[in-house]
């Protein structure tokens, strides 16, 4: 990600741009100025630009006519001060919190994207846990976080009755069956993706559809036209939580990067999964990469009474699943 970042305050500047480097150095190109003058000289082109009023000021008059910038985002010292038409990023908030709207912002993918970004088309990894393992939800979060960390991410959870809601401290207005709706009825090719997406705990999702009997009427035609608008529409890793019941599974399935099967040790769960395999992968000779992870915990093991995603994802049990992450090497 190329970033511009742009402050009088010296000191700020500095340990923003230390604190990128440091985290990830091979993810971010970073220019930064403290004086509108040097500024004034940069011929650079970015994916983002953090900057402070008199920059974007003059960046808004065409002050700087060699740079280019595909999404300008106003630094702001106090909360509430967003500007109409501006869309702005507060200076003082956790460097989690300020990650994940950057990851949002470049992940959104409208149509007034530049050609600044250079990330390239979208992959999405599917976890799916053929014996139903009862923390497929807990991993897939997991995982997302895990990959929010390096670049953006948007979760999909495609169960059919999820426990997701009560893990969350916000509710969307819309969810993934509006999202289905609107692809299959509405004739315009252009879908505002950022109309659908929640955020908690710094992770990006579409809240997932609450009626079973609503998913068996949903085609494969109509998943796979819901999925080409958020591949579309969004730039980065799409993490989806695959469930059985559902049409078009296969499609679904064919249309995945990548393939996460959850399990658990054991005879029974082996042969659950090789029953899975044998019968129904084998046969397909789907070509994306496929990773089998096993995990021995439970949910009655891991889970308190007030669980929510925040302590979920700060859990001894959100350890274990990231030391399982690490020896998947489809995700480096």
């Amino acid at each position: 990600m190329k970033l511009l970042i742009c402050d009088d305050d010296v000191a700020y500047v500095e340990a923003l741009v230390k604190h990128f480097i440091s985290e990830n150095p091979t993810h971010y190109e970073i220019r930064a100025y403290s004086t509108l003058d040097g500024l004034m000289h940069d011929r650079g082109t970015y994916d983002v630009g953090i900057l402070g009023e008199q920059y974007l000021e003059a960046y808004e008059k065409d002050d700087l006519e060699d740079v280019q910038i595909a999404h300008p985002l106003l630094l702001r010292a106090q909360e509430g001060e967003d500007r109409e038409g501006v869309e702005s990023i507060y200076k003082y908030q956790s460097m989690r919190s300020f990650k994940s709207q950057l990851a949002k912002t470049v992940g959104r993918g409208d149509a007034g994207m530049s050609q600044a970004r250079e990330h390239g088309e979208s992959r999405v990894i599917g976890v799916f846990s053929p014996m139903h393992h009862e923390l497929q939800l807990p991993f897939a979060l997991c995982l997302s976080d895990w990959c929010g960390q390096r670049e953006p991410v948007l979760f999909v959870n495609m169960e059919a009755l999820s426990v997701q809601p009560a893990l969350m401290d916000v509710e969307g207005r819309r969810d993934l069956l509006d999202l289905l709706y609107v692809v299959a009825n509405r004739k315009e090719t252009k879908v505002n993706l950022a109309e659908y997406i929640c955020e908690s705990e710094g992770i990006s999702f579409i809240p997932p559809m609450n009626s079973p009997t609503e998913v068996a009427y949903i085609t494969g035609e109509q998943w796979m036209s819901c999925g080409q608008k958020i591949r579309e529409n969004f730039r980065g890793t799409i993490v989806l939580l695959l469930d059985y019941m559902m049409q078009g599974f296969e499609q679904v399935l064919s249309d995945c990067d990548g393939l996460i099967l959850l399990t658990k040790p054991g005879e029974y769960y082996r042969k659950s999964m090789q029953a899975f395999r044998n019968r129904f992968l084998e046969e397909r000779k789907f070509r994306c990469w496929m990773q089998q992870v096993s995990l021995p915990m439970s949910a009655g093991a891991t889970m308190e009474e007030t669980y929510d995603l925040g302590q979920m994802l700060r859990s001894k049990m959100a350890q274990e699943i990231r030391k399982e992450l690490q020896h998947v090497p489809y995700l480096a």
